[in-house]
């Protein structure tokens, strides 16, 4: 019975989703969403229990706003929404994605600040918001890699980031210690302006900068502007 209503709550959760988001409206690509088989509709990717793991719909015509029924995914390890065009912020509701790994929002035009919840996601390891209109604070305890590049962020590098692996904040014209922000085990902190861009004058979603990433050897999610940083510290440490 348990198991039912839980994958009743990730059909209503993606229905939500499709409803809420353009659907049939401006949905890009709406391959067999809302049919029988929900671990068909395109995007989603279900484990062998038909729980989904995996929810890809980048670039593909989203709108409006995150729905907050997207916790119901508790099973989910991916979520990646970039290259849509959100007119809201991020909801409370996502910190409670426990199993998530990674969460690529960036391009989109999400608003207000990071939900200091995602701190309890401790699974996460990479958290894309590039390219948005994000102000307030970066919470203090994200762990792993936070792209939060061309922004409104305005805090301080706080040192409970220290065993980041990576923090690109560069096009956050407020943040006023980052080039002193050290992190351990060789980590990558990126300031200044965006490399894709000459200028920051523009942080809204057409800033079309490649987002790729990869998954190391080590376990990590490397972006692919920094792959070869990524090396050169491996081979320096010895990894």
């Amino acid at each position: 019975m348990a198991l039912l209503l839980t994958i009743e709550s990730q059909i209503s959760a993606l229905t939500q989703l499709f409803t809420l988001t353009g659907g049939n409206l401006t949905w890009t690509n709406t391959s067999n969403w809302l049919t029988n088989n929900y671990c068909s509709w395109f995007g989603v990717t279900c484990d062998q229990n038909e729980n989904v793991v995996k929810l890809i719909l980048r670039n593909n015509g989203l709108t409006n706003r995150i729905p907050e029924d997207i916790f119901q995914l508790v099973y989910l390890q991916e979520l990646d929404l970039s290259e849509n065009v959100f007119f809201t912020r991020i909801p409370a509701q996502i910190c409670e994605l426990t199993n998530c790994k990674q969460i690529l929002l960036n391009k989109n035009n999400i608003q207000n600040e990071i939900p200091q919840c995602m701190c309890q996601m401790q699974n996460l390891e990479v958290l894309d918001v590039s390219n948005n209109n994000i102000s307030g604070y970066l919470p203090n305890c994200m762990s792993q890699t936070i792209y939060a590049n061309c922004n409104n962020i305005h805090n301080e590098i706080s040192y409970k980031l220290a065993n980041m692996t990576e923090i690109d904040v560069r096009c956050n014209t407020h943040i006023t210690n980052c080039d002193d922000a050290q992190l351990n085990n060789n980590g990558v902190t990126l300031c200044g302006e965006h490399k894709c861009e000459e200028t920051c004058e523009n942080t809204q979603p057409n800033l079309m900068c490649k987002t790729h990433y990869s998954y190391s050897d080590l376990g990590y999610y490397v972006h692919e502007d920094h792959i070869a940083e990524f090396l050169k510290s491996a081979e320096y440490t010895g990894i």
